[in-house]
């Protein structure tokens, strides 16, 4: 009977092993975002690092913004954009405590700049909001421990299915092939255009490409069919923000707070700043409602101990193609303002 059955164990268990073996030499070679990023702090001290939405990544300049520290005079050492679109609070947490955890020495006196995504932080809570964008569970399994699974499973934020995907997913993630599913499948199809003669895009190679904001290998997509698509669901997004206002005071007990607190207790300083949009966006934070809840915060982040820094960065349309990203040839002016406003106003 063993005879009978074990081609059939053998043939599946060698193609897996192929595929791993694969995975392991190509998506999962070079680590990206918070695993790049803790490599880094591994080799070298990392001073600041950036962290929020795909606005953050195409706004961010590194290079740009410890340039501008160089021609004050001021130290500073490695700066990181972590910025990514499709991730949310509870994963910017959840890598940050990895992060911090991981290298304490090289990251000593850290800043952190916090992107505030709608005039202020959202103040989102663990219990109730998604730990992850639906479309995209690959990004929270990549910085969630086991430890957080119980409470992931309390939280009422994402439907079962999608939180036995991230659990499963990260009981697995020691396989490359698993954990790295989504990546392995781009490249693949990225190495099947390339071999039918198609240009196709590259993999983040050296070690922390993905972390210095726009370019290449971003998050953000800027071909004409991305564009337009994000053109439309920008509009509608800000309509319904304009419609609909409610406060996004207090912010006790919110992730937010929770990431003060893990900063500072790591001796870190934590910076929460304002990031470019285009006016269709920038109209709903004008609002009575969204006014106060800018001086709420500003009360709250005295409270904390916490520096709000808003540089003023004039811009036009023109500056934001598809209406959600200042388009990448003025990001280094940004970084280099914010850089400055954050010696003038928190030093």
């Amino acid at each position: 009977m063993w005879r009978r059955v074990w081609p059939w164990l053998l043939i599946p268990g060698l193609t897996f092993g192929v595929l791993e073996a694969y995975a392991r030499a190509t998506v999962a070679r070079v680590p990206t975002w918070y695993r790049a990023a803790a490599q880094i702090a591994r080799q070298q001290p990392v001073g600041t690092i950036f962290f929020g939405s795909s606005r953050t990544q195409a706004a961010l300049v590194p290079r740009a913004f410890e340039e501008a520290l160089s021609a004050r005079g001021a130290p500073h050492t490695r700066s990181l954009n972590l910025g990514r679109g499709h991730t949310t609070d509870a994963e910017h947490y959840l890598g940050l405590r990895r992060l911090l955890a991981a290298h304490p020495h090289h990251l000593e006196g850290l800043v952190v700049f916090a992107e505030m995504g709608s005039c202020v932080p959202w103040p989102s809570r663990w219990e109730r909001e998604p730990w992850a964008f639906e479309q995209a569970p690959e990004i929270l399994v990549d910085v969630i421990g086991f430890r957080d699974l119980p409470a992931l499973w309390r939280s009422r934020g994402l439907d079962h299915e999608v939180r036995a995907h991230v659990t499963l997913r990260t009981l697995l993630r020691p396989l490359a092939s698993i954990s790295r599913r989504v990546h392995l499948r781009r490249h693949l199809s990225r190495t099947l255009r390339t071999e039918l003669g198609v240009a196709a895009e590259q993999p983040p190679e050296p070690l922390g490409a993905d972390l210095d904001g726009p370019g290449p290998a971003s998050s953000i997509r800027t071909d004409p069919g991305a564009v337009e698509q994000a053109r439309a669901s920008a509009i509608e997004v800000a309509g319904q923000m304009s419609r609909k206002q409610p406060p996004l005071r207090p912010w006790t007990g919110t992730i937010v707070e929770d990431t003060v607190r893990l900063v500072q207790s790591h001796g870190g300083r934590i910076v929460y700043f304002e990031v470019p949009v285009s006016e269709i966006f920038a109209v709903g934070y004008r609002t009575p409602i969204r006014q106060a809840d800018i001086a709420a915060f500003a009360e709250q982040a005295r409270q904390w101990g916490v520096c709000v820094v808003r540089p003023s960065f004039p811009t036009t349309e023109d500056d934001f193609p598809d209406l959600w990203h200042l388009r990448a040839e003025r990001a280094p002016e940004f970084s280099a303002l914010l850089a400055q406003a954050w010696l003038d106003e928190c030093q």
